[in-house]
């Protein structure tokens, strides 16, 4: 089948920029004031794909709205400091106090072991707001949405059910 002049003209005209971008708003201000996330998830909300390429055809595209959970990370560091801190005690509360030897030993490493650690902290954090500046996230503060929440509400059931979302966590 041939591709007629017409559909070559309506691929070349570029869709909706206004209307694309204040729908990628509204969603990421329904998503942002829905309550139910579990406490401590964070995560980004962005365009992507051809609206935010700037290559949308016109009557022929999505939004293709990334919904992106970034908390694991910083809860896979926060948890890895905690083990590493519980692996000494344990380690510490494995010695024998009564013996000098063994006591001396348990100083030594217990020294080091803090040291080290102390130094994973440190980068740990450096990384972690590494990452933060690089994403432009900011865990100590939470957006604020300034949409009504029927609006939200409203845009939530809009989303068609049976049409692929890809919104996960």
């Amino acid at each position: 089948m041939a591709i007629t002049n017409q559909q070559f003209e309506t691929w070349a005209k570029q869709g909706a920029i206004a209307t694309s971008k204040a729908t990628g708003e509204s969603i990421k201000r329904a998503i942002n004031s829905y309550g139910g996330f579990p406490d401590g998830v964070t995560y980004e909300v962005y365009l992507q794909g051809s609206y935010k390429n700037n290559t949308n055809i016109y009557s022929e595209s999505d939004v293709d709205v990334v919904v992106q959970k970034t908390s694991a990370f910083y809860s896979n560091l926060e948890q890895t400091n905690e083990d590493l801190l519980a692996l000494a005690d344990d380690i510490w509360l494995s010695i024998d106090h009564n013996d000098n030897e063994a006591l001396k030993k348990g100083v030594g490493f217990k020294t080091e072991y803090n040291e080290k650690v102390a130094a994973f902290d440190q980068l740990s954090g450096e990384i972690s707001q590494l990452v933060q500046n690089y994403m432009g996230l900011s865990l100590e503060q939470e957006e604020q949405s300034t949409t009504d929440n029927k609006e939200n509400q409203r845009i939530i059931k809009s989303l068609d059910r049976h049409e692929k979302q890809g919104f996960y966590i």
